[in-house]
């Protein structure tokens, strides 16, 4: 646990500008915090629903407790089963791992749970594609006051590749204020993304199974990074304050068989509501 508390108390001043910390509610915002990391590999799924098997990509590269919380909880899962009954199949998986400090204990206490998950990729033809996709304007009163994030957006996309509508499923924040200032800022990055993602352009899929649908919904995340702001890589805690998370109105629960929308690998885009469909909880917990 020792990682997890240099974290946190990295945390107290890499999230504390003066600017912005000011007003009511910073602390209790604070412990809102939470450290995750997205560890991929693949899952073997049986043609009833069973877990036969889970394999870690690089597993030597992250925390020993992440990979055995990964293999103490997908075996347990249950994933919808085959029409037909065809072998096993070894399905790519992405699973943020969530860690979070337990408030109110006798001593420093971390949770651990697989947070969202995504099963399966899609071969790139079978996808939109990317055919202009400009960034969005950093908020100025973001900018200015030290505040970077991460908004996950989903499109839905029309026959002529035009996105026919756009929503913030989530934002994610790397700054501490209070609540109405999280609020606020949540709003301005949401709201520069929607305004961007209603002007791209894709290239809709002219082969595979997809290829004739009425539309396409993909899931994209999209950043607001400043000079301090790196990277993590594979198998390193990724920081901040979580937004909460929110439906667009116009998907369906039924098709959105995703468990979560931040569980994202190397792809700049994921598809919406494909592959193997999980029926258990993802946490474990019925």
């Amino acid at each position: 646990m020792c990682n997890y508390v240099a974290m946190w108390l990295a945390m107290a001043m890499a999230f504390a500008s003066p600017a912005f910390a000011a007003g009511k509610g910073p602390g209790a915002v604070r412990k809102q915090a939470e450290m995750s990391m997205v560890v991929t590999g693949q899952v073997r799924i049986a043609a009833d629903g069973r877990v036969d098997g889970v394999r870690i990509d690089r597993e030597s590269e992250i925390p020993k407790a992440v990979a055995d919380l990964i293999r103490q909880n997908v075996p347990q899962w249950r994933f919808e089963p085959l029409a037909t009954p065809d072998a096993a199949t070894d399905t790519p998986m992405n699973l943020r791992v969530v860690a979070r400090r337990l408030y109110g204990q006798a001593e420093e206490a971390y949770e651990l749970r697989v947070g969202s998950a995504h099963f399966g990729r899609d071969e790139p033809s079978h996808l939109p594609s990317q055919a202009q996709m400009q960034p969005p304007t950093y908020p100025e009163l973001a900018a200015r006051s030290n505040v970077s994030g991460l908004v996950y957006v989903v499109a839905r996309i029309g026959r002529d590749g035009r996105v026919e509508d756009a929503f913030a499923e989530q934002v994610n924040l790397n700054a501490v204020g209070s609540e109405a200032q999280m609020k606020r800022f949540r709003e301005l990055l949401a709201q520069s993304t929607l305004t961007t993602a209603k002007q791209w352009q894709f290239a809709p899929p002219t082969q595979g199974p997809y290829a004739d649908e009425a539309h396409w919904l993909v899931r994209v995340p999209v950043a607001y990074k400043l000079k301090r702001d790196k990277t993590p890589a594979y198998g390193q805690w990724d920081l901040y304050i979580p937004g909460p998370r929110q439906r667009a109105p116009w998907i369906d629960a039924d098709r959105d068989a995703t468990a979560g929308v931040d569980a994202f690998g190397d792809e700049r885009i994921q598809s919406v509501g494909r592959g193997r469909r999980l029926l258990t909880p993802i946490d474990g917990n019925s």
